[in-house]
């Protein structure tokens, strides 16, 4: 490949072309994935480089640097690097704050999938900067997982990352090249002699260089012109520090001016002519720099300039702040002043740091905290804190952002040391409402590791305070809710959440209205207010659904579907949970994850399925190991219940125990009750059924008193359990009589896997009429749930993914693309993109759309046998007959192109240019826009809807030069205006934004030539004027 076509790929000055690994990395372009590592110095870089020279294929290289650390910074190197090879990818630049590691690893990955007609090669290199980043290694990881096989990706690092290696190994995927084989051969060193040199290697000087181990960087240096003395001092030396020995004596044969160039420039990392002048002050840099690689002085050219191997850098800075170390700090100090009135604010704190001037750093540090947190470069900013600490100087916003990191990825030890100096520091500068936001953060953490006692107490004090900020008083109050809510104080907790409700929706942040709502949804199950529950979650789900993010939906969901396990809507239950896994398994997240599969677990074992429901709590354990303590008593309970119904007496009662210690010592009211429960009935089965008995009393009495309705239904059901084990017919009675609530479903549960109980209470259907209604359907249930397991099918769909817009539709199911073979014919493949876009059909509207002048014997035959070929392609249950109508499945989940276009579109269109979050829709609905809809099917249904979809393209590329002449971007709203004016030309709407875009730059003249050029189109085209709403708006600008 011609590195002229890629910037980005470095050219190395290198005399000895590696044959042998030449060759062996011919077979890169038939493996997924070829790792590089080796320490530095041994060329891994620079064999890469020879190689994309020898390969036909188009090279994406992407050099990390540390800034890539953070996400987001990653990402958009990565997108800038592919569209070397692949422009259309550029739209992929545009992300939010939260959009997660996975999330956007996979959005490259399939970009790629859907846009490479031939294959490529992606090259990362110093990819060991990674190492230690969650985000960019979970990216990194995604990305290695899910990029297509057209997609050859090259890793270079000094250590091996931490990636799924094992089965791509197994499946041969991974080409590996190591030290061993990167290391200098005899011949190879003989070889490299002889050009640098011009003559042939003694045997004596061959053995002395051997102390070297084959390094190659060290090799060069020893084959370089070097004082007689050199040759006497390279035994008994390691290699690295070798490297230093001779660089300083190659560094003091050069020509001064040679040296000095040297030692000032290496303190730039991308080093250029303008740097080099403007920056270090150094003249005649063009020579200088021409003269550095014409030495092969250990450089490379890369886009934006010159860089140093970074061992060659390394040394070099050493021996400037040793030598000079006033003209050391004097140009990084110069550096940074320049780099930071350049807006490179990240290169700037560096260098104030290397010059000495921490308090220059800290400035910027504090000063972007904010935004860089929002933005989600965290990493960057715990580097920061840990570089500036030493430095003695104040940095509290700084402080207190990484303590809201540490505390996210449950580093509380961290998250505290973190804020207790940053509130030394704001009361030194009495700063008040930095003292409140550590104190409110303090209420979160305390929240976070179960401290509710002391979450509340400290949440109260600071809501007696007169603060201002609404933001800040809700979340106050939001934590005082939760807080009171898992130590059982319903009212309080409602009181607080509800007050927080309207500050929530006045600040206008969704996503904060939504988080609120869930938890107020949960404090009014809790409190037997279920209309007003239903209301909350419905509400919840609503706006997470909209605003497109996993996390918060999946644990939205989970809530939802507890609440329709609980009304005894099993089926609407197990939709809700299958959709919050799906949502969840975009995305990393044990939190969410370990609820949802808890609750699952709880409905998979009411209705039966006890061996899939203790694998979801198995799960959920491992994955949240003991950080959110709460959810670890709740599973453990809820285990304890499975094997007390499994008849597992002892396992029960162990886990029961375990269960209710942990919530005593942590303070857990509820999960306590609900624990002590468990165990007390669990002895009942195991012949301890007085004792048992009277402490389940107490723990109902105290249930009834807390108001917990639903575990007090529970309990009294494990009351007249136990009543009857003590063959205590009329206590049991009274029990069951004490349970007037509209919640049964707890307690039907307990009847359904108590065999005395439960014929008990079908003995005396007339008095429990309600409960044995819900127990024949619970029972129903729980065959259907058996049987289901028992007769899955192997072949049965999950998920379908839907590409209609552009020259090619793809269909993938479950992950793997439906070949066109496989529907056998083009009207099978039809019938499916005919159901899911008209939705519900009869046959005999089905037929009359696809054979209308056949025979009915015909028709009858070309439907079901398009049918059965669709089905054979697509999935037996994807489409399914009901109501006298096909569809399809709605149990299955169904992503589309069209329909997310159309999401995207409703939702901006709702929204003010001046939204951030405006621009991001109409974006990605544009970029969905890959052509017209279905071109390929002639017949004439698809037609309304493909024009409608032109209809919203162009719509969506008006809003999105809508968005930029808000930010003032003229430039690409004419760009965006003139792609909608080649859909359609004679749209006025486009003509008038442009005339107006012409306007706020000042370019009169445009505007009244394209104004008389849309006179000409529409006489010429369409012999009419241009409308009065254009003529005036022409008139106005023209004059003003």
């Amino acid at each position: 490949m011609d590195s002229t076509q890629n910037p980005d790929i470095p050219y190395l000055s290198s005399t000895l072309i590696r044959d042998a690994l030449l060759d062996e990395l011919q077979a890169a372009d038939r493996h997924r994935l070829t790792l590089v590592s080796a320490p530095p110095g041994y060329g891994k870089t620079t064999l890469i480089a020879q190689f994309v020279q020898t390969t036909p294929l188009a090279v994406a290289w992407h050099t990390i640097t540390e800034r890539e650390r953070d996400l987001p910074n990653l990402h958009l190197h990565a997108i800038q690097s592919l569209e070397q090879v692949i422009p259309e990818i550029q739209p992929l630049k545009q992300f939010t704050s939260r959009d997660s590691a996975h999330d956007l690893g996979l959005k490259i990955a399939y970009f790629l999938r859907d846009h490479l007609e031939q294959d490529i090669f992606y090259i990362l290199d110093d990819v060991h900067y990674l190492i230690g980043s969650l985000a960019a290694e979970q990216w990194l990881t995604t990305l290695v997982e899910s990029m297509p096989p057209r997609c050859h990706m090259i890793i270079i690092s000094r250590v091996l990352p931490d990636l799924p290696l094992v089965e791509m190994i197994a499946r041969r995927e991974i080409l590996a090249i190591g030290q061993e084989k990167l290391c200098f051969s005899p011949d190879e060193i003989q070889t490299l002699s002889e050009q640098l040199a011009g003559k042939t290697l003694s045997s004596e000087l061959l053995e002395k260089i051997a102390a070297l181990e084959g390094w190659p960087a060290g090799i060069i240096l020893a084959l370089k012109p070097l004082p007689a003395e050199v040759s006497f001092s390279l035994r008994g030396t390691g290699p690295e520090a070798l490297f230093s020995f001779l660089a300083s004596s190659m560094l003091q044969l050069q020509l001064p001016d040679i040296r000095n160039f040297l030692l000032a420039s290496s303190v730039i990392t991308y080093i250029t002519p303008e740097i080099c002048s403007k920056v270090l002050g150094i003249p005649n840099s063009h020579e200088l720099l021409a003269s550095v690689l014409n030495q092969q002085l250990f450089t490379s050219r890369v886009s934006g300039g010159i860089i140093y191997h970074q061992l060659f850098r390394d040394f070099l800075q050493t021996e400037l702040k040793q030598t000079a170390p006033e003209q050391f700090a004097r140009l990084h100090l110069s550096a940074a002043q320049w780099f930071q009135s350049n807006e490179q604010l990240d290169t700037a704190f560096t260098h104030y740091l290397a010059a000495g001037r921490p308090e220059y750093a800290a400035q910027i540090a504090e000063f972007v905290a904010q935004d860089y947190f929002v933005q989600g470069k965290v990493e960057t900013l715990l580097e920061w804190k840990e570089e500036l600490i030493p430095c003695g100087i104040p940095i509290p916003n700084l402080l207190h952002k990484c303590a809201i990191i540490h505390a996210d990825r449950y580093q509380y030890d961290l998250a505290e040391a973190d804020l207790a100096q940053a509130s030394e520091s704001f009361e030194e500068g009495n700063d008040t409402e930095g003292l409140l936001l550590v104190d409110f953060q303090k209420a979160v953490i305390n929240l976070q590791r179960g401290n509710y006692h002391e979450a509340a107490h400290q949440a109260e004090a600071l809501n007696k305070l007169p603060i201002e900020n609404v933001n800040l008083r809700g979340r106050i109050l939001r934590t005082l809710g939760i807080a009171n809510f898992r130590l059982g104080h319903l009212d309080r907790a409602a009181e607080y959440l509800e007050a927080a409700l309207p500050l929530h929706r006045q600040y206008g942040d969704s996503y904060a209205v939504a988080n609120l709502l869930q938890d107020l949804g949960a404090v009014h199950l809790q409190s037997n207010r279920f209309s007003e529950a239903g209301g909350c979650l419905q509400e919840v789900v609503a706006i997470l659904r909209s605003l497109n993010n996993p996390i918060p939906l999946a644990l939205a969901l989970n809530n939802l579907g507890y609440y329709y396990h609980l009304q005894g809507n099993y089926v609407q239950a197990f939709q809700a949970f299958q959709e919050g896994l799906r949502s969840v398994t975009q995305v990393t997240n044990p939190r969410a994850e370990g609820y949802l599969l808890w609750s699952f677990g709880d409905l998979l074992r009411d209705c039966g399925n006890f061996k899939q429901a203790l694998h979801l709590y198995q799960k959920s354990i491992q994955l949240i190991g003991n950080h959110e303590p709460s959810l670890k008593v709740a599973v453990v309970t809820s285990l304890s219940t499975l094997r007390r119904w499994q008849g597992r007496w002892d396992e029960a009662v162990s886990l029961a125990e375990e269960a209710a210690t942990m919530a005593e010592s942590l303070g857990l009211e509820y999960e306590k009750q609900a624990a002590q429960a468990s165990l007390w009935v669990a002895h009942a089965n195991r012949g301890e059924s007085t004792q048992a008995l009277d402490k389940l009393v107490r723990i109902r009495d105290k249930l009834r008193s807390q108001n917990n309705q639903i575990e007090f239904v529970r309990v009294s059901g494990l009351c007249a359990h136990v009543a009857l084990i003590r063959s205590d017919s009329l206590a049991a009675e009274n029990f069951l009589r004490a349970v007037a609530h509209p919640i049964i479903q707890p307690l039907v549960a307990e009847i359904m896997y108590a065999p005395a109980l439960q014929s008990f209470v079908k003995a005396r259907a007339e008095k429990y009429p309600q409960l044995v209604q819900a127990l024949a359907q619970l029972e129903a249930q729980s065959q259907e749930s058996q049987e289901s397991s028992a007769n899955a099918e192997i072949q049965k769909t999950y998920s379908l993914r839907v590409f209609t817009l552009g020259k090619q539709d793809v269909i993938e199911r479950d992950g793997q693309v439906i070949l066109a073979s496989e529907w056998q014919a083009a009207r099978a493949r039809e019938l499916f993109y005919y159901l899911l876009f008209m939705g519900p059909t009869t046959r005999e509207q089905i037929c009359l759309v696809f054979w209308p002048d056949s025979s009915t014997r015909r028709v009858r035959s070309n439907f079901h046998t398009t049918l059965y070929r669709a089905r054979k392609a697509i999935g037996e249950d994807v489409i399914v007959y009901h109501d006298d109508m096909y569809r399809i499945n709605p149990e299955i989940k169904v992503w589309c192109d069209v329909h997310e276009m159309e999401r995207f579109i409703h939702l901006a269109s709702h929204l003010s240019p001046q939204n951030p979050r405006t621009e991001d829709l109409w974006r990605k609905s544009i970029n969905l826009y890959r052509g017209d809809f279905l071109p390929l099917i002639d017949s004439p249904w698809p037609v309304p809807l493909r024009e409608a979809l032109r209809e919203s393209y162009v719509q969506a590329l008006i809003g999105l030069a809508a968005c930029s002449q808000v930010r003032h971007d003229y430039k690409e709203a004419l760009t965006v205006l003139k792609i909608a004016l080649n859909i359609d030309p004679y749209r006025e709407e486009v003509h008038r934004a442009i005339m107006s875009a012409y306007a706020q730059q000042g370019e009169k003249r445009k505007l009244r030539e394209h104004y008389e050029s849309l006179k000409h189109l529409l006489r010429e085209e369409l012999a009419v004027l241009p409308s009065e709403e254009t003529v005036s708006l022409a008139r106005t600008l023209l004059n003003s």
